[in-house]
């Protein structure tokens, strides 16, 4: 664990990054500053900067003239309201199959409760980030949310729900009603409404 260094991070081999990993790319960075880490991102291919420059990953302006990024954004860890308004703006666009208002409000509410699971169970040091892309071609959507804590089998463990593996802690959080939440707060739908979706 490296704590008050300089580190690069060395981009020159390189040649392609979808855009909705830039939000992984900030999680890193942002995680080895929180530990009083300088972080400087080297020889990056143009080809690389651009794609990160049209998501908002990298400061300096650039179009995205086919508008199928969805911007990096960051967000505090209470901060479910921006993120909502950030999913409804976003991501229902043409290119998300037509669904019914329920099926609709069902796909928000899933992601409304991935922000959740951050919220309450990452521990993250960090804000949380998200981005995606859009693959019109191949009728694909990609999106992020990254954020800097334990991991879902982490905050099992906390919870008392010991899994031999970080697959096999996955298995179980995408279950509908699996939870790790205590008490009277609601949980456990959103990961499986999301999987059936899919």
């Amino acid at each position: 664990e490296h704590v008050g260094k300089r580190i690069g991070i060395d981009l020159s081999r390189l040649s392609w990054i979808d855009a909705q990993l830039g939000a992984c790319l900030l999680t890193i960075v942002n995680i080895c500053r929180s530990k009083g880490n300088e972080v400087l991102i080297h020889d990056l291919p143009r080809r690389v900067q651009i794609i990160l420059q049209k998501n908002k990953t990298l400061s300096g302006a650039m179009v995205d003239n086919f508008g199928t990024t969805i911007p990096v954004t960051s967000f505090q860890l209470d901060a479910e309201i921006d993120f909502s308004k950030y999913c409804k703006q976003h991501l229902m666009r043409k290119e998300v199959p037509k669904m019914s208002r329920g099926l609709r409000e069902k796909f928000l509410e899933g992601l409304d409760e991935l922000f959740a699971n951050s919220s309450l169970h990452s521990e993250s040091p960090i804000p949380v980030f998200s981005g995606g892309q859009f693959f019109p071609r191949q009728d694909r959507l990609t999106f992020v949310i990254s954020d800097g804590g334990q991991g879902i089998r982490g905050s099992l463990q906390a919870a008392g729900k010991v899994f031999p593996s970080a697959a096999k802690a996955i298995d179980w959080a995408m279950e509908m009603n699996n939870s790790a939440r205590m008490g009277d707060i609601p949980g456990g739908l959103g990961l499986g409404i999301l999987k059936e979706f899919v």
